[in-house]
This record gives structure tokens, sequence and C-alpha cells, in this order.
């Protein structure tokens, strides 16, 4: 069954990836297909054995807003606009659109509130996953293709955005270069092995992209989640987030 739903999904133009069942982690390193969609070959090897959970991968044309609390979906459609392809989580909702012109980052927490923007370096579980407690993501509505989702209105979420930059804002050609030379620098650096040094390593990968490199917590959060999937086990998005913002309040000092 699980292979028709990901077939389905390539189909209407969205990239399924496959996670460990009951978690949120990836079983294999997907930052290749933020550039290309996997091939039905790849994804018929994912979901031929064992349970599966399953993620499409956000960016590109797609931008997922996740919401923790579900009261706060409303609040997020009056403002960002009306989208008929809505996920219920099993703390939430994530609401699908298609990316907005000039594009909107990854970030989490949004003002301070419960509401994350999976974009380029993200991606967002879907049906028909289930959390370690047995609990399913479900559509409210039906799939829509990638093709026709309705653009997000971004202007209340970039207005109420968070300012965490804590030096002068690099020119775009210098921060281009700077997020491209850390994803390389990442690119030689081996995971974290939880009872090996798990807690340094990645604090200091933590530390590197906001101090050595200077990004903003908004360019070095794709970086530091794509690193991640090489970790055993990868963090949880809370456990690197803080690991993140820790490093970040070293730079302040």
């Amino acid at each position: 069954m699980m292979i028709e739903t990901a077939l389905g999904y390539l189909d209407m133009g969205y990239r399924p990836i496959p996670l460990i069942p009951g978690t949120k982690r990836s079983r294999v390193k997907w930052a290749v297909y933020r550039a290309r969609p996997p091939t039905e070959k790849e994804i018929r090897s994912w979901f031929r054995s064992g349970p599966r959970n399953i993620a499409l991968v956000t960016g590109n044309d797609v931008v997922v807003v996740d919401v923790d609390d579900p009261a706060m979906a409303c609040m997020v459609i009056e403002r960002c606009g009306y989208t008929p392809m809505r996920c219920r989580t099993p703390g939430g909702m994530h609401l699908y659109y298609a990316m907005p012109d000039g594009g909107l980052p990854t970030a989490v927490r949004v003002h301070g509130m419960p509401i994350d923007i999976r974009s380029d370096g993200a991606c967002a579980v879907c049906p028909w996953s289930r959390n370690a407690a047995g609990v399913s993501y479900e559509w409210v509505t039906g799939i829509v293709p990638a093709a026709d989702l309705p653009p997000l209105d971004a202007l209340w979420l970039r207005e109420r955005m968070p300012k965490r930059v804590v030096t002068p804002t690099m020119a775009s050609d210098n921060a281009g270069r700077a997020v491209r030379r850390a994803r390389g620098y990442l690119s030689h650096i081996e995971g974290a092995i939880a009872g090996e040094g798990g807690h340094a390593r990645t604090f200091r990968v933590a530390c590197v992209l906001a101090i050595k490199f200077g990004l903003t917590e908004e360019q070095a959060w794709p970086l530091i989640n794509e690193w991640n999937e090489q970790c055993e086990p990868p963090w949880s998005e809370k456990e690197l987030l803080h690991k993140l913002q820790d490093a970040f309040k070293l730079r302040v000092l």
C-alpha cells in the first residue's frame, strides 16, 4: 500500500522519501532529492519491504506551514491564504502552499510561536505515517497536485519572523558564498554517533555555522539538518534547534 501511496505522490509532483517507522527520521540520505525527484525504481526499493513512514521534500515549488497548535491553523489561513491541501498531524496541522515570489526560507518558531516554515532543506511527514504512539497523519481534504497549490501570501510571515541576526547582514552575494562554503565544509565532517562524543561534535558543527561562517539561524538551519542525516541516530528537531541556538548565544558574548 505504501508503495502505491508514494508513487501517487510522485505522480502529483511531490518528492516522497522513506522514514523509519514511528519517527521523523529518514531511512536514506535525501539531500540529493532537493535537486531532483526520486525515481520510480528508488521508491519501489524503499517501500517494498517492511513498514515505513513517509515524508515529502519541501522547497522548490512547495512550502509547508507547520503549526503545532491546531487552533493556529485558522490564523495562518486568514493571514496567508486558503489552501485545500491540509494534513492533520498527531499534534497540529500542515498547510501546503506554492512557494511565494521571492521564496521563503525554512524557519522555526516564527515570531516565537509554534509555527515552522518547511521550505528548502526540509521535509514534511505525511499520510499514511504514524508516530511512535501509533497516531496517524491524515489528509483533512484531498491531495492537490503540486502544480495546482495556491500561492502562499508570505507578507505576514516575513514581517513576523524573529530578527535573529546579531551582526550586520551580509550582502546577498557574500551570503550565498558563505552558505556554499559552509555546506562544503560540512560535507567533510562525519556525523555524530551517540555515546561517542556526539553531543560535543554536534555543538561544534553548530558553532562553525554560527561563528566561523557567520550565518544567520535561517541560513544555518537547513545545513545542520542536512548534516544531521548522517548522525547515528539523527537528533530530533528540538534537540538540534537547541544546540544551534546555544551556538548563536556564544556569538553575542
